[in-house]
């Protein structure tokens, strides 16, 4: 590399280095590197080499520019052996913590599609890569999945005709990955273009084309246009009341999403027009304790300003689910149970309880899972509370770090991490830190608070004046 001469490297720590250029540069796990027969001596090599650095957990990193080149001199085969080794690191479906592995793999295995041509793919990688996709959705990682889905569909269009059921089906997905990922006009192109071919096959009223325009709906009632929103919706009611009965759970479903347009276009008294009409049909058809049934409840008296809101599992329920495996909707639960004895007692008797809640779900879910990236926010807060101060510091910014590895930046929940590391430096004294965050990240809280709230304007002022070192900014 440069002036390095790569023959005068053991051949099993060259195939060691090569092997990294197809994974994301840093935070690579050793797993995914070749069992050469002493693959530490050929890490040492490397690393007195220079070519690649250790983390104190035993992760590598490499520098892209030597990644770029190894990938130029040494061909492109190595490929192969990166994305076999992706797959024997997930093991086997269903294995105990392979979401925690796939989320670890994500942003190695989406390095290697940028470095890939689908082209190059067989329809067993289209498979791996598909099954990583229902991983991450199922964990709520919705933007991590898009540039997957965006390669499955590129492999599947090479394979299959543009009608055919594999195409649509690799179409609706990465619809769905956009919509959940705030890309609701991509999204919303791809359902309109779902829509027209599944209504050139099937014709007007098929249940295909109802649950398309759904998705359709969905995203332009995000993307803010109401008013098309609404009639692809209404037509949605037309369809499923005639196919399958106004009882059916999914034409009930159906007119509720009217109520939501409404709602959503400051059409509150139509909304509550609505739900009041609905509310004794779904009560008839589901019963009154049906989760949809509580739903539609809640949404009407929040229209008419009532007070109530849906109900709330006890804390025995709660208790009893957490005793099973560990999945993000049981981390969530205990969250909102520390969260509200934080708030009653104290941090104290929370903080042994959050710790644990955070090992288990870095163990089970991954470092980068939605659920744990908020656990791993509410120890900061903790910590914040305890005034302990380094710790505090530590936990805000490795909250940020995940979030923004794993949600994005754009995700509001990765706002709200920057916000938090912007309090605990203030209070902690770490204007050294603080500076650079805030010249890089300010625009982000600005996004998520708005410019009217006082700590977007005193951030803002402090900044504009240069003046970091005060004891406290509010």
């Amino acid at each position: 590399m440069g002036d390095f001469d790569l023959g005068s490297l053991p051949g099993t720590a060259l195939a060691v280095l090569v092997t990294t250029a197809w994974l994301a540069p840093d935070r690579i796990p050793v797993e995914l590197l070749p069992s050469t027969p002493d693959r530490e001596q050929d890490l040492a090599v490397l690393v007195r080499a220079g070519l690649v650095t250790r983390a104190s957990d035993g992760a590598c990193s490499v520098a892209p520019q030597v990644q770029r080149q190894c990938r130029q001199l040494l061909g492109e085969e190595w490929q192969f052996t990166t994305i076999a080794a992706i797959a024997g690191y997930l093991g086997d479906p269903g294995s105990p913590g392979e979401t925690a592995r796939c989320i670890t793999l994500t942003p190695h295995l989406s390095a290697w599609v940028g470095y890939t041509r689908a082209e190059d793919h067989g329809t067993e990688i289209a498979l791996l890569l598909e099954r990583v996709i229902d991983l991450l959705f199922g964990s709520g990682l919705w933007r991590a999945a898009v540039p997957l889905c965006e390669r499955v569909n590129d492999v599947v269009e090479l394979w299959f005709p543009p009608h055919s059921p594999a195409s649509r089906q690799s179409r609706s997905r990465l619809a769905r990955a956009c919509s959940e990922a705030g890309q609701y006009r991509r999204a919303a192109r791809i359902w309109e273009d779902l829509v027209s071919v599944q209504l050139a096959i099937s014709g007007v009223g098929h249940p295909l084309v109802s649950d398309l325009e759904s998705g359709l709906g969905e995203a332009l009632l995000e993307a803010g246009e109401h008013r098309r929103a609404l009639e692809v919706v209404e037509r949605v009611v037309a369809d499923r009341t005639a196919s399958l009965g106004a009882a059916h759970r999914d034409t009930l479903t159906a007119r509720n999403n009217v109520g939501v347009v409404l709602e959503r276009a400051g059409r509150r008294d139509e909304a509550a027009g609505v739900w009041a009409t609905l509310l004794p049909e779904f009560e008839s058809a589901l019963g009154p304790d049906d989760p949809d049934t509580v739903l539609v409840r809640s949404r009407l008296q929040a229209a008419r300003g009532g007070a109530d809101g849906p109900a709330v599992e006890s804390q025995e329920a709660a208790e009893a689910r957490s005793q099973g495996e560990l999945t993000a909707e049981t981390v969530l639960a205990e969250l909102g149970r520390w969260h509200a004895l934080l708030a009653g007692q104290g941090p104290d008797p929370v903080e042994p309880e959050v710790r644990h809640l955070l090992e288990r779900g870095e163990a089970a879910l991954g470092a980068g899972h939605p659920a744990v990236v908020a656990t791993r926010r509410l120890m900061a807060i903790v910590y914040f509370q305890q005034e302990r101060w380094d710790e505090a510091v530590t936990e805000a910014g490795e909250t940020l770090d995940a979030a923004d590895r794993y949600l994005g930046r754009s995700d509001d929940r990765t706002k709200r991490s920057v916000v938090l590391l912007m309090e605990v430096l203030v209070l902690a004294g770490r204007f050294d830190l603080l500076e650079p965050l805030l010249e890089e990240r300010l625009e982000d809280v600005i996004e998520l608070l708005g410019f009217g709230d006082p700590l977007v304007r005193t951030l803002a002022a402090r900044r504009a004046l240069g003046d970091l070192k005060q004891p406290r900014l509010w």
